[in-house]
């Protein structure tokens, strides 16, 4: 018996009875996993059953009418929870090569833990090449799996925290009475979820729309019973899910544009708007989307705005308070007086707009992932999440989909030789593994104002101090030439010296300036911005270039290579980072504070550590830091690994079993990259480029 041993068969969608290729055990009486297909569409599903499955799709849904093709895949050592894992795999990365649409329902994604199954788990990427060899499709897996269609698909497996969550909003979606709402002219129910970078928060945002939009599209086709939402799929909340009018937020431009592309990929989101806050709130009704559902000018009685049934607003930390709009000052004005507000004296937020625009508000957010002093203030999260406590509204997710480190014990430093204190039994390490910090946690508690965190190693995961910034550059090459996707990254503490407007206005007092081929330098390195806001990720150039907290915010990384800036120091007196000083903080649109109430240097500094445990948490498979300032970098040193070997530009996990006293410091040597360690990502997995 094989777990990787996996079988192939063909057969056509329209036959009967005799279906000639597959074997009548596995036709009648064995689990598989199959794929319909036509020139344009896609269909996989599991079953014990294949023919009884197929006769049922041919009878009951309409979706496949049109199909022509069967592939069963079979394996000697399949069992339910296998074909499970295959299944939404295999939907996921039809999701992300884009040749067919996916005509699943979102809600039919399911797995699980099970025995044995990163044995079974290898055998999936042959399972696709062999697919991919018939023409089913047509990227490499590798391309597949770092594409944003693939990242942001909603054809995800929910861990247990993001279904549950998604579950409870279903349920109250279909329990409110959306045309009382409306007529009441209320602020919006409000819904809030809560997580850290990478639980998922934009995936759950993304799963709710395209569930609403599957439900609304069902045709009494037959869902199976174990469909997790199956219970959903009713006459009753079909016909409230058709007359829906919802919209996905999105405060970062870049996220929008990006996020508009996947929608467009992904059957039944083709029309879903993806939104700024300002255009929400100043947009007229187009009748051809929203029929009837309108909020009327107030201070007109004409021009009807639209009103959303459920605005679900992604990065809502992101929405500001009234500040200084810059060129965009008029439009704002033009909004707070259609909301009825003064628009000279108005100081309500983007989030009032949010709340007077729909129905129901659902915000996903990080309070620590504000990173300009106009973001929402503290206390309008704050108690925006208390009221949602109060009515049993808020939702946290708790598991990390994004970094794969895993905590494992206690980080032993020739800065820091002390081992972690717990009152558990003492474990491998020495210490309780269930009380170890996750990477993120530690990422917050190093860049914050508060105690420092205990040092710790962990492990599936690249972390390291590079003393040589070439080193650092150098190494994000090699990564991104083994897996794509690294890229380097920088706190915003040097200015944008390339850009074009600045160029525009510079060249109007002298005529002769010339615009710099780079931003600024390091050690004599020329440093670029990036190019791009949009999309800057998966752009060509990307890799010569240093993104922005602006330019990456949301998005996945396989390995991010940080630049902490003069922006951030360290206080040996006070034993603490501090505030590095206005000039060396450039991001002049996040200084503006609100309009009668300018940024203090605490307000600064508060965006500059989160800005920086954003970036720390881009990083799938790893991060690496240089540190421009001296006392900074050698504070970080005790509780992050040095990199001991740079000239060889490779590195190797870190291992706590290896950084105990018997060896020199905190270095981790490096090891070759030509192949990546073998974890159980499952769906996850990010094979190395080949």
């Amino acid at each position: 018996m094989s777990f990787d041993d996996y079988h192939l068969y063909r057969t056509s969608y329209r036959a009967d009875d005799n279906r000639p290729g597959v074997p009548a055990n596995i036709f009648n009486d064995w689990p598989v996993v199959y794929v319909i297909t036509n020139d344009e569409d896609i269909y996989i599903g599991e079953t014990i059953h294949v023919g009884t499955r197929l006769e049922q799709h041919r009878n009951t849904n309409i979706k496949l009418q049109d199909m022509e093709q069967v592939r069963v895949i079979a394996n000697d050592a399949f069992n339910k929870s296998a074909c499970l894992h295959l299944e939404s795999w295999l939907i996921q990365a039809a999701s992300g090569d884009g040749t067919r649409q996916v005509k699943n329902t979102v809600t039919a994604m399911k797995e699980s833990s099970y025995y044995q199954r990163e044995l079974y788990a290898r055998g999936f990427p042959g399972v696709y090449r062999q697919l991919k060899d018939e023409g089913v499709f047509t990227k490499e897996l590798e391309d597949v799996l770092n594409s944003e269609f693939y990242k942001f698909s909603p054809f995800k497996a929910l861990q247990k925290d993001q279904a549950d969550t998604v579950r409870a909003i279903l349920t109250r979606i279909f329990a409110i009475d959306f045309a009382t709402q409306r007529a009441s002219n209320s602020p919006a129910t409000t819904i809030v979820i809560s997580g850290e970078p990478g639980t998922g928060k934009t995936i759950v945002a993304i799963y709710l729309l395209k569930a609403l939009r599957d439900i609304a599209a069902w045709e009494d086709e037959f869902i199976h019973d174990d469909d997790p939402f199956a219970d959903f799929y009713t006459p009753k909340n079909k016909a409230i899910a058709s007359k829906l009018v919802s919209c996905l937020l999105m405060p970062q431009s870049a996220l929008r544009t990006t996020l508009a592309k996947v929608f467009k990929h992904t059957p039944g989101m083709e029309n879903i708007e993806i939104r700024s806050p300002l255009k929400v709130g100043r947009e007229t009704d187009d009748a051809s989307l929203i029929g009837e559902h309108n909020a009327f000018d107030g201070q007109t009685g004409k021009s009807p705005l639209k009103q959303y049934d459920i605005l679900v607003v992604d990065e809502a930390h992101r929405l500001r308070q009234r500040s200084n709009y810059g060129s965009m000052n008029g439009e704002v004005k033009k909004v707070l007086a259609s909301l009825g507000e003064d628009p000279e004296t108005s100081t309500i937020t983007e989030l009032d707009w949010v709340q007077r625009r729909s129905s129901l508000a659902i915000l996903l957010l990080d309070p620590q992932q504000a990173v300009r002093v106009s973001d929402l203030p503290d206390d309008v999260v704050a108690n925006t999440i208390a009221q949602a406590k109060r009515e049993g509204l808020f939702f946290s997710l708790a598991q990390q989909v994004r970094v794969k480190a895993v905590a494992a014990g206690p980080l032993a430093t020739a800065h820091n030789p002390h081992q972690l204190q717990t009152q558990d039994q003492p474990g491998q390490y020495g210490a309780s593994v269930e009380h170890l910090p996750s990477y993120s946690e530690y990422v917050r508690a190093i860049f914050s104002l508060n105690d420092d965190p205990a040092p710790t190693a962990y492990t599936n995961y690249e972390l390291a101090i590079v003393d040589d910034l070439a080193d650092m550059l150098s190494l994000i090459k090699d990564r991104n030439d083994t897996f794509d996707l690294a890229r380097i990254v920088a706190g915003y503490a040097w200015p944008w010296e390339r850009n074009k407007v600045k160029a525009r206005k510079r060249r109007k007092k002298d005529p002769n300036y010339v615009m710099p081929d780079y931003d600024w330098k390091i050690d004599g390195i020329p440093l670029r911005w990036n190019s791009t806001i949009e999309d800057w990720m998966g752009s060509d150039n990307a890799i010569n270039e240093v993104g922005s907290i602006h330019t990456v915010q949301g998005y996945d990384l396989n390995y991010a290579g940080v630049i902490i800036g003069p922006d951030i120091t360290y206080d040996p007196v006070r034993e603490t980072v501090a505030f590095g000083g206005r000039e060396h903080f450039a991001d002049t649109g996040a200084t503006r504070g609100t309009k009668n109430n300018p940024a203090t240097d605490e307000d600064i500094f508060n965006a500059v550590l989160n800005a920086y445990y954003v970036l720390a948490t881009r990083g799938i498979r790893g991060t690496f830091f240089y540190v421009c300032d001296d006392a900074l970098r050698e504070h970080l040193k005790k509780f992050f690994p040095v990199l001991a070997s740079p000239a060889d530009n490779r590195i190797v996990e870190s291992d706590p079993k290896q950084t105990t006293s018997s060896r020199p410091g905190n270095t981790v040597d490096f090891a070759p990259q030509s192949k990546p360690a073998l974890f159980d990502f499952g769906v996850e997995a990010l094979p190395a480029k080949r």
